[in-house]
């Protein structure tokens, strides 16, 4: 029993470790991605137990001298700290409470201290953890396993064949911002990029909005047609944007699509929340991928030692890698348009949205801090800094989607639908916690072009949002009758409702 003890507290540390930096993703990362890592650690632990015992001799050395390597490897500095400074209180004051009494001091003493308050911590990171996950209703981890939503009011019908159905690629540019957007606030013109999309045929509304500010509220009502409040009806507010995963990995528009006889393809994204491997065929630069919380993890602590090996095997989180990521998923998508249909093609990226790994001709500048997916108000650098980051990554990725478009389109054997769709604008003049100062009008004013052949312009309405482009795409091309819904906008956990005339106000007196 004594050994038990002695060797109990590095694995309750290992657990603090893990709960605690969990703790900073929760809002994008689901709880069930902390076990496969907190496994692994323990197994390591696990085998230094032995190879530590022979040298030392002592159990509750062996305890002490692991959870040493714990603190040392498992804990980013943040946390380090702070429970080194607990475990240091808590040792001076026994140590002072045994001198004061004249009481003989021991190493299992210590042992059980370490336990006591490994045990404490863990506690207080399970509450932290849990105690806001458990006011979900059941029913939305029940979605997490990938319960189908299902849409009221549309049917949908295929031509049986299969040389005339469309491919669809949905083509998600993540933060790319309206034309006159990028000319108002990031004095840039675009018009080669719009001209060139026109001149292929595009369809280019001149007043769309989105209908949320945040990337995995817009792509999940996007791919369900319909609003998260309808989506998840019984949620009071969305703290947690992983959430809307299921909503993504399971969504109507592919469920649809697949009982007509298509097939589901996707790349990979470079965010975790919207990627979706739930597919037929899915497109990954490398065959071991991390979890979002792996890759968090080992950025926080010494594991990020082994970032240059892991780097080899695997997507980790750098801006090389990032910029890697992007250029993989346009070679992916150009290889897709070449197999035989019909398919159905989502694919995320990270781009023009920050990191701004690209500049004009596709070049890797060298931003001077750590690698970040963070957008507005919690951009690491200044407002200048990212307009002119931001409007370089804009026109090496037009540069790339003119070149994936006229791809995509060469081949003459296949009927194609292409829908560029930003899931909002930028986030140079974002303040996530308020509506008030936020600059709605870019935030809300996203790219959207669209390929659909055969189909008359006014199908399209200039003011579109993206919860009814697939239900008209649906109604266009698939005989179906889904009534459009009234374009609404939220802000922050998608309950909070604003209006069109709040979206419009002027920015411009907000630029520096």
């Amino acid at each position: 029993m004594k050994k038990k003890l002695a060797l109990l507290h590095p694995f309750l540390f290992t657990l603090v470790a893990v709960l605690f930096t969990y703790l900073r993703t929760r809002v994008d990362i689901v709880p069930l991605e902390i076990i496969r890592p907190l496994l692994f650690l323990f197994a390591f632990v696990l085998l230094l137990i032995y190879p530590i015992y022979r040298i030392l001799g002592n159990w509750n050395l062996t305890g002490i001298a692991l959870s040493i390597s714990v603190f040392g490897f498992y804990f980013p500095e943040n946390l380090f700290l702070f429970v080194s400074s607990i475990l240091v209180g808590v040792i001076v004051t026994w140590l002072g409470y045994m001198v004061i009494l004249k009481k003989e001091r021991s190493i299992y003493q210590l042992t059980t201290l370490l336990n006591l308050t490994g045990g404490v911590l863990v506690l207080l990171g399970i509450a932290q953890v849990f105690l806001p996950i458990g006011r979900i209703p059941f029913e939305y981890f029940q979605n997490y396993l990938f319960e189908k939503k299902s849409i009221p009011n549309g049917r949908v019908m295929s031509s049986g064949e299969i040389n005339t159905d469309p491919d669809i690629f949905y083509i998600v540019l993540d933060g790319y911002a309206r034309m006159d957007i990028l000319r108002d606030l990031f004095n840039h013109d675009n018009s080669k990029f719009s001209d060139d999309l026109s001149s292929k045929g595009f369809i280019i509304p001149i007043a769309n909005q989105s209908n949320y500010p945040r990337t995995p509220f817009s792509i999940s009502s996007t791919l369900n047609m319909n609003y998260i409040d309808v989506l998840l009806p019984e949620l009071d507010e969305i703290q947690f944007s992983w959430l809307v995963s299921p909503l993504i990995q399971d969504n109507e528009v592919a469920h649809i699509l697949r009982e007509i006889g298509y097939e589901i393809v996707s790349v990979r994204s470079g965010y975790s929340v919207v990627n979706n491997k739930k597919v037929d065929r899915y497109y990954q630069p490398y065959l071991i991928e991390l979890s979002e919380f792996e890759y968090f993890f080992i950025d926080q602590t010494a594991f990020s030692l082994l970032e240059p090996l892991l780097a080899q095997i695997t997507y980790v989180r750098s801006f090389e890698q990032h910029r890697n990521l992007i250029q993989f998923d346009f070679s992916a998508l150009s290889s897709i348009s070449k197999l035989p249909g019909p398919q159905f093609v989502y694919a995320h990226i990270v781009a023009p949205h920050p990191p701004f790994v690209f500049d004009e001709l596709g070049g890797l500048p060298e931003p001077d801090y750590p690698f970040t997916l963070l957008d507005g108000t919690d951009y690491p650098g200044t407002k200048e800094q990212y307009r002119e980051g931001y409007v370089k990554q804009v026109n090496f990725i037009s540069e790339q989607v003119i070149q994936l478009v006229s791809e995509i389109l060469e081949n003459p054997e296949r009927p194609q639908i292409i829908i560029l769709q930003a899931d909002h604008g930028g986030g140079m003049l974002t303040d996530f916690s308020s509506s008030e100062a936020t600059c709605l009008k870019e935030r809300f004013s996203p790219l959207a072009a669209y390929y659909l052949p055969g189909v008359d312009e006014d199908a399209i309405p200039d003011d579109i949002t993206p919860v009814n482009l697939f239900r008209i795409i649906f109604n266009e091309y698939f005989q179906a009758d889904f009534p459009l819904l009234e374009n609404r906008y939220y802000f922050q956990d998608a309950r909070d409702e604003i209006s069109l005339e709040q979206i419009n106000l002027s920015c411009e007196s907000w630029i520096e």
